[in-house]
């Protein structure tokens, strides 16, 4: 049986254990009008999750469990509201898309529903991950607050609902001992 030794473990010569970081990351959402959010404009978003929901089966003394139908959680993205490039704006337009506040009606689901990207990066701005929502659509928005006791930037607070995701990964991303200039075949 081979032994491993601490040294095998050393985070910071072996670039395998280089750790993904939150703050390196862009998402492109497509609006109703067909134009993408600036990535600027997407201050934070959490990423897909879910869980299976479980069948329960009795026998004699026991209970078994097996995995029943999986539900995506709902994602939550914070966006900054800017004057010339109206972030309220868009997202309105996106509501206004899926519902019609004058009239009560409801546009078909197929024409609300959009694709969000979310790229993450290592530290040279390479992509390690991709996760796709497919289907998604505006759920709730929450335009933000005025008020005089705060002088910070403006945010929109967004909730997407989507049919599922999809992620690639991106293998060559990390390479052992490469610089910024480097090119990853």
């Amino acid at each position: 049986m081979a032994k491993l030794a601490w040294t095998n473990f050393n985070l910071t010569t072996n670039g395998t254990y280089e750790p993904k970081r939150k703050n390196n990351w862009y998402a492109t959402i497509q609006t109703a009008n067909g134009e993408l959010l600036e990535t600027i404009q997407i201050k934070s978003t959490g990423l897909p999750g879910g869980s299976f929901s479980e069948i329960e089966m009795k026998y004699m003394n026991s209970k078994y469990y097996f995995p029943g139908i999986w539900t995506w959680d709902t994602v939550e993205m914070t966006l900054r509201d800017f004057i010339g490039k109206n972030t309220t704006q868009s997202i309105y337009e996106w509501f206004l898309y899926t519902y019609n506040p004058k009239k009560g009606g409801l546009n078909y689901g197929v024409n609300v529903k959009k694709t969000i990207n979310i790229y993450l990066l290592d530290t040279n701005g390479i992509k390690t991950d991709e996760w796709t929502l497919h289907g998604a659509w505006l759920q709730a928005a929450k335009w933000g607050e005025a008020t005089y006791d705060d002088e910070q930037p403006r945010e929109i607070t967004v909730t997407i609902r989507y049919d599922y995701a999809t992620h690639v990964g991106h293998e060559k991303a990390i390479v052992k001992g490469a610089t910024l200039n480097d090119e990853v075949q």
